[in-house]
């Protein structure tokens, strides 16, 4: 029996099971049992104590045991998507919370969402973060403890430099258990993996994770909220410069293919995940692999659970604000085209930067995603018949002859979507209705047509139920139509996406000048700075 590349050390990390054969190392630093024995063979300036040379199981912090046993323990990130979802108090009530790499207090205005409590810090603490940790020491003196599982090869002095000073209780975590978890995982793990798994070795009655998004799972753009660190810091975090991220020492997806496995053990008893992991994890990634057959086979798609309930809430209330205003209102309806260009309306933005929503919608696009300039927001909306929701009928000045969206007549696919957002839960057939299929209707004339597409009578009309948080896409070809709802205070959000191409182009043309008609307007359209920000803030066009 040939030895495993862990030699007779335990083979689970934290309960996870190691692999027999590592993953591929990708990495720019050299393999772990390389960077080991060169760690080895440095000569100590600051103890007595040789440094590790070969891979270790971790040992047990006792003041962190006591800190930890028994005891409900949130994990928060500085992710932006828990902005508005005022999660603050529930991070809270927790017994113990503990934050990732965090230099300085909570900002007061952001305690609604991300709580206002720090008890123990997980810190890389190499120099740039012990330097700004160094400018808060008032906030550093109200932390129980700090751990560090980051390697200490390059930075042997800092304990006796400058953390033995804050009186702060410190754990360091040895290089040699940190090498193991980089060997089983196939990267060098970042401070909020490296985290987790240290963590998950001690006796706590769960552990609950939130505010990590693994950078937008990859997509990048803002990753952070805005006051996590310092200004200077920041301007070098939200956007397009990946580099900053040093991802060719962390790669991502060994990041996520890690946590996958975590998750395989601990959840949901010891490990607890809020809506975003659970959906990425247990919802999106398994959907992607179907969603192209069940849109071109079907039509629409139900993304279950793609918004948090309180981010729904939130744009609810937004909504019903809006229209507590009669001069928002249109001309006898409750209804706001062109929103995402009103200011009042600015933070439905986060729909762009919601990956359950923006992941699918890549995914049928082909990575070629863009905005196509319609968006609604209703408020006791009035039911319509059935129609399509294709703009090309809207252009002022029509395409050519030959141009077709028809399914068959086009060498171009057609990939424009309409998402459509019912803000509250509909089983009562108040949600929206889909003729399932149509959305490859020919054209036709007379009697038996909707939207000038032939209406065949063999294909079922389907009522779709959906829960608050559920986002229903759909061919902006396919024949639909909404419901009077039972409910009496009924908000949604309509826009509409799709691929960089001839149909999306003239989607788009369609679609603003059928808004600035609406809106009344005779000036030209324009893009909200704002809007446009955030569009090129998450890479699409």
């Amino acid at each position: 029996m040939s030895q495993k590349w862990y030699g007779n050390l335990d083979d689970k990390i934290a309960g996870v099971p190691i692999l027999d054969t590592p993953p591929p190392w990708e990495c720019s630093n050299a393999l772990p049992e390389e960077q080991l024995a060169q760690l080895g063979s440095m000569e100590n300036q600051y103890g007595t104590t040789k440094f590790v040379d070969g891979f270790t199981d971790y040992v047990k912090d006792e003041r962190l045991s006591t800190l930890l046993k028994d005891k409900k323990v949130c994990f928060v990130g500085p992710s932006p998507h828990l902005i508005g979802a005022k999660m603050g108090a529930h991070i809270d009530s927790h017994d113990v919370v503990i934050r990732v790499n965090q230099t300085q207090a909570v900002p007061p205005h952001r305690w609604e969402d991300y709580g206002k409590r720090t008890d123990i810090l997980v810190s890389c603490l190499n120099a740039p973060t012990i330097a700004a940790i160094s400018q808060n020491l008032e906030w550093v003196k109200t932390l129980k403890f700090i751990l560090c599982p980051s390697l200490s090869m390059w930075d042997v002095d800092k304990g006796t430099t400058w953390i033995d000073k804050w009186n702060i209780p410190w754990h360091n975590v040895c290089d040699g258990h940190l090498f193991k978890i980089y060997k089983d995982a196939g990267t060098t793990g970042n401070t909020g993996l490296s985290g987790l798994s240290i963590l998950l070795n001690y006796e706590i009655e769960f552990l609950y994770v939130t505010g990590f998004s693994f950078y937008n799972f990859g997509r990048f753009g803002n990753v952070y909220y805005d006051e996590y660190k310092k200004p200077n810091a920041m301007a070098n975090v939200n956007g397009a410069n990946t580099k900053v991220y040093r991802h060719d020492i962390h790669a991502l997806e060994p990041h996520l293919k890690y946590f996958k496995r975590m998750i395989d053990v601990h959840y949901p008893q010891k490990l607890k995940l809020d809506c975003l992991l659970e959906n990425y994890y247990f919802y999106t990634q398994p959907k992607l692999l179907t969603i192209k057959d069940e849109m071109d086979e079907k039509g629409y798609v139900v993304l279950k659970n793609a918004i948090e309930p309180q981010i729904a809430l939130a744009y609810k209330k937004i909504i019903v604000d809006y229209f507590k205003d009669t001069q928002n209102k249109a001309i006898g309806q409750s209804a706001k085209p062109d929103a995402f260009n009103d200011k009042k309306l600015f933070f439905l933005h986060k729909l762009f930067s919601t990956y359950a929503i923006m992941e699918p919608l890549r995914t049928l696009t082909n990575n070629r995603l863009m905005y196509l300039h319609h968006s609604d927001i209703h408020y006791n909306f009035k039911a319509y018949g059935y129609h399509d929701d294709t703009q090309v009928r809207d252009m002022k000045t029509p395409p050519p002859q030959e141009y077709s969206f028809i399914e068959g007549e086009s060498d171009v696919p057609y990939r424009c979507y309409s998402i459509a957002i019912y803000l509250q839960d509909h089983n009562d057939g108040g949600g929206l209705t889909v003729i399932e299929g149509s959305h490859k209707n020919s054209k036709g004339k007379g009697s038996n047509t909707i939207s000038g597409r032939v209406r065949i009578r063999e294909q079922q009309e389907i009522n779709l139920e959906s829960s608050l948080g559920d986002v229903i896409v759909f061919d902006a070809r396919l024949f639909h139509h909404g419901n009077v709802s039972k409910c009496k205070n009924r908000a949604t959000i309509f826009f509409r996406m799709g691929a960089i191409n001839v149909h999306g182009i003239n989607h788009a043309k369609g679609a603003v000048e059928r808004q600035q008609r609406q809106n009344c307007r005779r000036s030209p359209y324009l893009m909200s700075r704002e809007l446009t920000n955030t569009l090129i803030k998450n890479k699409l066009r």
